[in-house]
C-alpha cells in the first residue's frame, strides 16, 4: 500500500514492540527493507537528540497517508477477533483469545487436528496482554490504559470492508523444538538454593524473572538460559543482607528515620551512644523500629532540615551539654528517608579547645605585657627628653648671641 501511494523507488521500514518482527522482516525482504523496535528508535532518537514530544504536529494529528483501520485493534488482546466480527466474521465461528507462550502450550500441547469438530478461531498471542505489551514496548504503563487508548484512536469500519490482498501472506511454520533435558528434583532444588530458595514455601512465582514458575527459572538456570541475578527477590534480600552486615559493624552510630522522624533502623553502637536505658530497649528489639527519634535525640531540627532541603549536612564539632558530636546527616529517598551518621569526638575535641583556650590567655597576657612596656617606654622617653633639655639649657653661655636672632 505504501508503496502505491508513495512510488515504487521507497523504503518500506517496520517500528514496532516485537523482536520477532526482525526475523519475519528476513524472511521477506521483497516486502521490507530494515524492521526495527522503539527500543531502537528510542535509542536513535537520544542519539539524535531528537525529542519526539516537542515536535510540531501538522494539521491534523493523523497517520500519513492515512490511520489504520481494519488493523487498528490488532495491538491489544481480543483485538484481532473485534475485527473479524465487525468484518462480519461469521455468526457460527466460535472464537477464542490465549495470550502467553504457557497458555498457547497448554491450548494445542496434545491437540489431534481430527478432534477439532467446530469452526474455532484461536488468536494466539505470544505476549500476554497483546503487542501493547510486547518486549520492546515501553514499560510502567496500567494494561487498561493503553488498552483504552487503543480503542479511543481506532478508526474501525462501521461497515464490512472488502480488500483484496495485495501479497500471499501464507506462511509455512515448521516444528523446531529446541532440545530440552529434563532435570531431576534433587537437581531443581540445588538450583533454587542459588537463588535463596530452600522449601517450597520460598518459591514465589512472581514471574520476576521471566519465567512463569520457580521451578522453570530453575531449569532455565541448569540449562544454561539464565541466572541467579535474575532472581528479583533474591536481589533484593542479597542487599538487604549486606546493607545490614554494613550498618551493624561500622563503629559508628547510625540511624535511619522516616519523614515523621520515627527510626527506621539503627545499630546498637547508636542505642549505646546516647543512653544506657536506650541500649535495653535495643537488646529487645533490635533496630528500635518505630521509635520516635525526637525523643532520643536533642537536634532532630537538624534532621528536618535535611528532609525539606534534600542536602547533606555535616557538623564537625556540635555541643550538646558537656559532649562534642561529629554528625553528617544524609538524604536516602527525597524527603521521606534520610539517615545520619554520629560519633562521640568529646576526647578528642576537649583537648584542642583547651590548648587553643590556653593559646588564647598567653596571646591576651603577652598583648597586656607589650602594652604595658610600651608604657613605661613612653614614659621614660618623655622624662629623659625633659632631663635632657633642662641639661642642656644650663650649659649654655648666658650672653651667647643666637646668630638666628636679633640682638638680647
Amino acid at each position: 500500500m505504501l508503496r502505491q501511494h508513495y512510488g515504487p523507488d521507497i523504503a518500506v521500514v517496520f517500528i514496532g514492540p516485537c523482536g520477532a518482527k526482525k526475523n519475519e522482516g528476513d524472511r521477506h525482504p521483497e516486502l521490507l527493507d530494515a524492521v526495527i523496535t522503539f527500543t531502537d528508535l528510542q535509542a536513535w532518537c537520544a542519539e539524535a537528540r531528537i525529542d519526539p514530544a516537542t515536535l510540531i504536529a501538522g494539521a491534523e494529528d493523523r497517520f500519513v497517508p492515512e490511520n489504520a483501520q481494519e488493523g487498528a485493534l490488532y495491538p491489544i488482546e481480543g483485538g484481532m477477533i473485534d475485527t473479524l466480527r465487525i468484518q462480519g466474521g461469521g455468526e457460527r465461528i466460535h472464537y477464542s483469545t490465549v495470550g502467553g507462550l504457557r497458555g498457547i502450550e497448554h491450548v494445542l500441547g496434545g491437540l489431534q487436528p481430527e478432534n477439532v469438530t467446530l469452526p474455532i478461531f484461536l488468536e494466539l498471542l505470544a505476549c500476554r496482554g497483546g503487542c501493547i505489551n510486547g518486549p520492546c514496548a515501553t514499560p510502567g504503563q496500567s494494561g487498561l490504559k493503553q488498552w483504552q487508548e487503543v480503542i479511543s484512536r481506532a478508526d474501525v469500519p462501521a461497515e464490512p470492508v472488502l480488500r483484496q490482498p495485495l501479497s500471499n501472506i501464507d506462511e509455512n511454520i515448521c516444528d523446531l523444538p529446541l532440545p530440552a533435558r529434563t532435570y531431576g528434583e534433587q537437581e531443581i532444588r540445588q538450583a533454587l538454593r542459588l537463588v535463596g530458595k530452600e522449601s517450597r514455601d520460598d518459591e514465589l512465582n512472581c514471574g520476576g524473572c521471566g519465567y512463569e514458575t520457580c521451578g522453570d527459572f530453575a531449569t532455565a538456570i541448569l540449562s544454561g538460559h539464565a541466572e541467579s541475578s535474575m532472581c528479583l527477590s533474591f536481589l533484593r534480600v542479597q542487599a538487604q543482607k549486606k546493607a545490614n552486615a554494613l550498618l551493624h559493624c561500622i563503629p559508628s552510630a547510625i540511624v535511619l528515620a522516616d519523614h515523621s522522624l520515627k527510626v527506621l533502623d539503627c545499630n546498637r553502637n547508636f542505642a549505646k551512644l546516647l543512653d544506657p536505658e536506650l541500649l535495653e530497649a535495643y537488646d529487645i528489639c533490635q533496630g528500635l523500629s518505630g521509635a520516635s527519634l525526637m525523643r532520643i535525640l536533642p537536634f532532630t531540627d537538624l534532621f528536618k532540615e535535611v528532609l525539606s532541603s534534600d542536602c547533606s549536612l555535616h557538623r564537625e564539632a556540635l555541643h550538646v551539654g558537656e559532649r562534642i558530636f561529629d554528625l553528617t546527616i544524609f538524604p536516602i529517598e527525597a524527603g521521606q528517608v534520610v539517615g545520619g551518621v554520629i560519633s562521640d569526638v568529646t576526647d578528642s575535641e576537649l583537648p584542642r579547645e583547651m590548648i587553643a583556650q590556653r593559646g588564647q590567655e598567653v596571646i591576651r597576657k603577652n598583648l597586656k605585657t607589650v602594652q604595658e612596656v610600651a608604657c613605661l617606654l613612653g614614659e621614660n622617653m618623655a622624662e629623659t627628653e625633659i632631663l635632657l633639655r633642662s641639661l642642656v639649657e644650663g650649659f649654655a653661655p648666658a650672653n651667647r648671641v643666637n646668630p638666628h636672632s636679633g640682638p638680647q
